[in-house]
């Protein structure tokens, strides 16, 4: 073949290949997308070719409109965000031979949308910001039909049944809130086209719902979990010294794999005698109950920390238990957050109790940094760190989202996170709802050097 006959015959493969992937892309497709914390999820999207070089593509039209009602959807509509009410949006759609590049859009996010189409089939990834963190990847075919193949009323009958059975106080699913809930997920039900309105229809009604850890997820998180799995650890604590007499330690969560860790700092900063300490607790969004390990090198005492109700105990009684039986309750000593879930399940109540360590005792002084994002297990150590004056808490007002979850397998892959525990301070504070207050109120980005000014 001469060079000639080569590059025509190249440049018409190129030439075919381009229009391949421009004359295939308009229509609908079922995109398969892995989302880290949610699982594979299904979305219908219709692709248009708007040019040669240029497309659009959106989920089914007006889908916001069934989720939020029609006067907020008017307002929203306005918003070219949510053009023609699809939850869905690729902007700035450019085609480059099979390539396929664009902005993505929804009302959780936006991220850039890069795909390639070759033999009928798209494979592509989201992007965040810096074009360079992949966030989800997926994989779409080409689909007829309007709807995913799945029953989603007979998903939401079964996490109904889920709701009665587990949560916490069942009562609790008999007031106006939860019966509106209830209701508007039915009705929404046979509207529902793909597993992205699942989540946003599920999504927006719980947000009325005036209760923490509702959420619902295409996999079980425990499904995968070991106790003694560290192949998959990584720390969640950071710590350095600020300067000479100022040691600080961030937590980005809570778990038990980190305690050694915790154990180790304390030692050091103790030996060296380093007077002041930092505790950053800012965005910590929780995790087990290792949190309470943190008021064991400050206290010379032990303390009652609280105690967590669960469904047992609320099918008997109504009022809140006596300080009796709440005393009379064994200590509980369990090694593994799914023990913890497991005890406050089969037993109904579990009391808390924060011993001082045998070994080590952190006598200077100490700083607790919060904001709005610290929830969930952060809040009764900061709680009991402040109601024992272990530590001055400094920054916001935490989120008040105190209750205690864990993920139960509905339908399929279909799973619900919800409350299978409620909690309640010693001196019978509920911070669900209410969050843990400061001793000095500072804003969040402004805290550490507030702190740092006042410890000199």
């Amino acid at each position: 073949m001469t060079m000639k006959k080569f590059l025509t015959y190249l440049f018409s493969f190129l030439f075919a290949l381009t229009s391949y992937a421009q004359n295939n892309l308009t229509g609908k497709w079922k995109i398969d997308a892995d989302i880290q914390g949610l699982g594979v999820i299904q979305m219908l999207v219709d692709f248009t070719k708007t040019s040669d070089t240029t497309f659009y593509a959106s989920s089914r039209p007006k889908a916001l409109k069934d989720i939020i009602g029609g006067l907020k959807y008017a307002i929203a509509k306005n918003n070219k965000t949510y053009k023609n009410g699809s939850i869905v949006h690729i902007y700035k759609g450019v085609i480059r031979s099979d390539s396929l590049n664009g902005v993505l859009t929804t009302p959780m996010m936006n991220l850039y949308f890069e795909a390639k189409l070759q033999n009928g089939k798209m494979t592509g990834a989201l992007f965040g910001k810096d074009k360079k963190t992949t966030y989800y990847e997926f994989t779409a075919m080409p689909y007829e039909k309007d709807f995913v193949n799945y029953d989603y009323v007979d998903l939401i009958t079964n996490i109904k049944t889920t709701f009665q059975k587990n949560i916490y106080d069942a009562e609790i699913l008999k007031t106006k809130e939860w019966t509106n809930f209830f209701t508007e997920l039915d009705k929404l039900a046979p509207k529902i086209h793909d597993d992205i309105e699942m989540f946003m229809d599920f999504s927006f009604l719980a947000n009325k719902i005036k209760m923490s850890h509702i959420a619902i997820l295409k996999y079980n998180p425990w499904d995968s979990y070991s106790d003694n799995d560290t192949s998959k650890y990584i720390s969640q604590v950071s710590h350095k010294m600020i300067n000479e007499k100022t040691a600080y330690i961030k937590f980005e969560g809570f778990q038990l794999a980190d305690t050694l860790v915790v154990r180790q700092f304390f030692k050091t900063i103790i030996e060296q005698k380093i007077p002041t300490l930092i505790y950053d607790l800012r965005g910590c969004s929780g995790g087990d109950y290792s949190s309470m390990f943190l008021a064991q090198y400050l206290t010379n005492e032990t303390n009652e920390a609280g105690f967590f109700i669960g469904n047992k105990y609320y099918q008997n009684n109504r009022n809140l238990p006596d300080e009796n039986t709440i005393k009379n309750l064994p200590d509980y000593n369990g090694k593994s957050l799914k023990e913890f879930l497991q005890t406050i399940v089969d037993n109904g109540l579990l009391k808390g109790k924060v011993s001082p360590d045998k070994e080590l005792h952190y006598s200077g002084k100490v700083y607790a940094l919060i904001d709005n994002n610290s929830a969930s297990a952060t809040e009764p150590i900061a709680y009991f760190l402040k109601q024992h004056n272990l530590a001055t808490l400094v920054g916001e007002t935490t989120a008040g989202k105190m209750l205690s979850s864990t993920v139960i397998t509905v339908k399929d892959s279909w799973s619900l996170m919800l409350p299978v525990a409620d909690y309640y301070t010693s001196d019978r504070f509920r911070i669900e709802q209410k969050g843990v207050s400061p001793n000095i109120k500072v804003k969040s980005e402004n805290v550490l050097d507030y702190v740092l000014k006042i410890a000199q």
